[in-house]
């Protein structure tokens, strides 16, 4: 057994405070602001700009008219862009299935309205679906615009949100698996 494990407290309090994934990054961002998140073509991201840019995603995807509870589709195709966009929903409370851009539009929009998509959140017009809204963030807009602000936004219960993946549909039409 792992050492680490054997010190008063730690084991306890890991198995008695389960963590949603936007506290975890929110603790990470106040414990360790410089370390580094994420490495994304060479750029360094720390936790604490991580933080950030996942608030003001948050914020702007309110402003859209997503509200907690919501399911969203994202088909955004950059690493980066897509991670604070799954994280903007996950602390605005809303549910979540990534759309892969390669896969057919039928297969996408099955998938869509099977979850009852309140938004896909893409990146070009082509990203639209037939009956759900189309929200194009300007990533690097909203990375920059220091007056979006979640601070207002209630905090996902402990159950925090649900990202909805995908069997491979070999054998059919995809699985979808919370």
């Amino acid at each position: 057994m792992d050492g680490r494990l054997n010190r008063p407290g730690l084991r306890e309090k890991a198995l008695v405070t389960p963590a949603t994934v936007t506290e975890i990054v929110r603790d990470l961002s106040r414990r360790t602001p410089t370390a580094v998140a994420v490495i994304d073509r060479g750029r360094e991201v720390t936790f604490r700009e991580l933080d950030i840019l996942a608030g003001r995603m948050a914020a702007w995807l309110e402003r859209q008219g997503l509200r907690p509870g919501d399911m969203a589709g994202i088909t955004v195709r950059e690493e980066l862009p897509h991670l604070v966009t799954s994280l903007g929903l996950m602390r605005l409370g809303c549910n979540q299935i990534g759309l892969a851009s390669q896969d057919p539009m039928a297969m996408r929009a099955d998938l869509a309205v099977r979850i009852r998509a309140a938004a896909i959140i893409g990146d070009r017009a082509e990203d639209a679906i037939e009956g759900v809204g189309l929200i194009i963030p300007d990533h690097e807009a909203i990375a920059g615009d220091a007056g979006l602000d979640d601070s207002h936004i209630p905090a996902p219960g402990p159950e925090g949100t649900t990202v909805l993946l995908t069997s491979s549909g070999t054998t059919g039409r995809p699985k979808i698996v919370p």
